[in-house]
């Protein structure tokens, strides 16, 4: 199944969790404010800490760390592959130990896919 190979819950979970998202009926600013506050990972808007933080919010939480290094800012260049990765080995702790894993053992693919829409961008 690609990037997650054998880990099918993760991704019924993702896209469960992409499409409760998608069907709000709210303005851009609000959603926006809720997401930075699942992805922070630290102390979810409800009190809810580590596991019992919904598992999609948990594995957009180490993807979009991975995009917002490799990618471009106004501010400045986007990171590599490899100084993202080791940026976001530093910060290990801050991430479910078993979506680190399988970021770890798939990152090979994150590179492609970020070359693969860099090329088409």
């Amino acid at each position: 199944m690609g990037i997650f190979k054998g880990s099918e819950d993760l991704i019924t979970n993702l896209k469960q969790g992409i499409d409760e998202l998608s069907s709000l009926e709210t303005d851009d600013h609000i959603l926006n404010h809720a997401l930075n506050l699942i992805l922070s990972l630290s102390g979810y808007p409800e009190g809810l800490k580590g596991e019992d933080i919904p598992l999609s919010a948990r594995i957009v939480s180490l993807a979009d760390t991975y995009d917002a290094l490799v990618s471009d800012r106004s501010y400045r260049q986007g990171f590599t592959h490899e100084e993202a990765l080791e940026i976001i080995k530093k910060e290990e702790g801050k991430y479910d130990p078993r979506i680190f894993q399988v970021f770890l053992d798939n990152h090979l693919e994150f590179k492609r896919i970020k070359e693969k829409n860099s090329a088409t961008a």
